[in-house]
């Protein structure tokens, strides 16, 4: 039985929403893509390796599409560490910009909104006079903080319950800021673990953020400012919200986990489903080996009455010790070897 036929019968909900599962797969496809590429070119110098990298793998689509990742790549794959990775970044973006007029550099950074870090938005707040200038022009500290209250109080009244786990919070984070950004952080709901927005050409009526393309009328320095002011509140909330998350997810599992161990004594269970729901359950308890031979002396106990002979009863005794021990070795095997 899978595990999303459990989180079923146990009343949890499952994601079936074909078409955000497929924009997932896509936006996983390019860290897939890149891990094996590295993988097969591990052994190249590392600078070459970078450059080869950055020319095949850490393409703009990569970036747009699942830029969390591919940032988190390029700098563990840089071979001067993560601060040379981020200098040669912002040099790069600065020579993009260099020369430019304020409309055209607008131009610009509006177009690489979705694939630029944080760092990013941080420095062209801070460091860049240009732009710095037009901040401070057209952003009094009465506008700011009105546009930090209001949002404040719109994140207050979300409900961001049952975050997807799966996805970091940081991730939700900038689901919520895209929202910010188009005006439409009010009807922010969330639907199947990410945030969305309502969506009357999706089946379910919500679209997830992360999935549509940036329609935000603001200007770009409104853009930073809501990075450097207003992101803060949606962090917290929503770092909030994830954490609750967690906790309920793994009262869930555990309650599946439960549920599995229990039925082992059932005779009706398989037994091929015996030993891994053992090892799943007693794996998580301090005292998991004293309560793995207890529940195995249950399941034979239970089926007592089938055993022809008191040979067949240490027969079935041993084969499920000797199980619980061969699929618990494959696992560590399994997690050593990163799978």
């Amino acid at each position: 039985m899978s595990y999303e036929q459990l989180r079923e019968i146990a009343g949890l909900t499952v994601n079936t929403d074909p078409t955000q599962h497929a924009e997932q797969l896509y936006a996983g496809s390019f860290t897939l893509k890149s891990d094996k590429w590295v993988d097969q070119h591990k052994n190249l110098d590392p600078q070459e390796k970078f450059t080869l990298w950055n020319l095949h793998i850490g393409t703009d689509e990569f970036a747009n599409a699942n830029p969390r990742e591919y940032h988190r790549i390029r700098e563990e794959l840089h071979p001067l560490g993560r601060a040379a990775a981020r200098k040669e970044y912002l040099d790069v973006l600065d020579s993009e910009l260099d020369g430019l007029d304020y409309s055209e550099q607008e131009t610009i950074i509006k177009n690489k909104a979705r694939q630029l870090p944080e760092y990013a938005w941080n420095y062209l707040v801070e460091d860049m006079p240009v732009i710095q200038q037009a901040v401070d022009s057209k952003f009094t500290n009465r506008t700011l903080r009105n546009s930090v209250t209001t949002h404040d109080q719109i994140f207050d009244e979300l409900d961001l319950r049952n975050l997807d786990t799966d996805v970091s919070w940081p991730a939700h984070t900038d689901d919520l800021m895209w929202a910010v950004d188009m005006g439409r952080a009010d009807q922010v709901k969330v639907v199947n673990g990410r945030v969305s927005l309502p969506d009357p050409s999706h089946p379910e009526g919500y679209s997830p953020v992360f999935s549509s393309a940036p329609r935000s009328l603001l200007g770009v320095e409104q853009l930073k400012m809501n990075r450097v002011y207003v992101r803060p509140g949606a962090a917290r909330r929503i770092q909030g919200a994830y954490e609750k998350a967690v906790q309920d997810r793994k009262r869930e599992e555990d309650l599946l986990l439960t549920m599995d161990y229990n039925r082992t004594t059932d005779k009706g269970t398989p037994r091929e489903f015996v030993a891994n729901a053992i090892i799943d359950r007693d794996s998580r308890m301090p005292d998991g080996a004293i309560l793995t031979l207890g529940q195995i002396q249950n399941v034979v106990e239970s089926r007592a009455e089938t055993y022809v002979s008191y040979e067949d009863l240490i027969l079935d005794y041993t084969d499920l010790v000797e199980e619980v021990l061969g699929n618990t070795q494959r696992r560590i095997v399994d997690v050593s070897n990163g799978k």
